[in-house]
């Protein structure tokens, strides 16, 4: 059966509420304008990234090769010198097997991070998870594999001060997208320790020593973990993470982040 005509007043109606839609998206974006989070310029509702603008989100550096292959650092090849290995990695003995960072750290990724931890845009999570999704994609890297993921806990304290743990946030998205078990109440920060930022790089590593313990260590015996946070700059906090889960007979526990600082 061919579908029903409408009558003059159906079609009088359809109209109406078609005009009604129009002028309340408009209104809409008048009273309430959805801007780009670094720039404030305007967004129309049909930008494919409704947190930032073509212009911003184009500043955005993806992580490229070559690659760190412990860290994922982007290598700068001189001659006569390891290309494997970044300098970070041939100083330390890094406690995780492996890490990935996302995209490079730079003045527009601090200005979004900081905002995702500090500025309660916790909606960046979603344009975050499209940029991590987009780099596995293209690395063609399988997170479906680990039996666990684990975000880098905050201490309770500044759990409180800010309301959210970001890193939580992100494991969250990624536990659902790839069906993982989310691990965020057996791994504890025990410690409150200052800012890793503002201490030097010698001092992030004191600063961190054992701020980490598990209440249940049976739970990550023989496991895959995939350690979640959203910056990596010296390592020493995921280090110290990893040392902690490896002690508790994990079987191996790689590294994923936001942002990676370069050499």
């Amino acid at each position: 059966m061919g579908a029903e005509k409408l009558t003059p007043l159906e079609k009088d109606v359809t109209m109406a509420l078609m005009y009604l839609r129009g002028l309340v998206s408009g209104l809409n974006n008048i009273l309430f304008p959805n801007v780009c989070l670094l720039c404030q310029t305007f967004i129309p509702s049909q930008n494919p990234t409704p947190s930032l603008c073509l212009n911003c989100d184009n500043k955005i550096q993806e992580n490229a090769p070559p690659f760190c292959l412990k860290c994922s650092r982007q290598l700068i090849i001189t001659e006569n010198e390891d290309h494997t290995l970044c300098p970070e990695c041939q100083k330390h003995s890094y406690a995780f097997d492996s890490a990935w960072g996302i995209c490079v750290y730079d003045e527009t990724m601090r200005r979004l991070l900081h905002l995702f931890k500090y500025g309660q845009k916790t909606s960046l999570r979603h344009y975050f998870k499209d940029r991590i999704l987009s780099f596995l994609h293209t690395y063609h890297i399988d997170l479906s594999d680990y039996d666990r993921i684990v975000p880098i806990p905050l201490h309770s304290v500044r759990l409180r001060e800010r309301g959210y743990n970001q890193s939580e946030l992100l494991a969250q998205t990624l536990a659902e997208q790839f069906h993982l078990t989310l691990c965020t109440n057996n791994f504890f920060r025990v410690k409150n320790t200052p800012y890793q930022a503002r201490l030097t790089q010698k001092d992030r590593w004191t600063n961190i020593a054992g701020a980490f313990r598990i209440k249940q260590t049976f739970q990550f015996s023989n496991n895959k973990i995939l350690l979640v946070d959203d910056l990596m700059t010296t390592g020493a906090t995921v280090s110290e993470a990893a040392r902690i889960l490896k002690q508790a007979e994990a079987k191996r526990v790689d590294v994923l982040t936001l942002a990676i600082a370069g050499e």
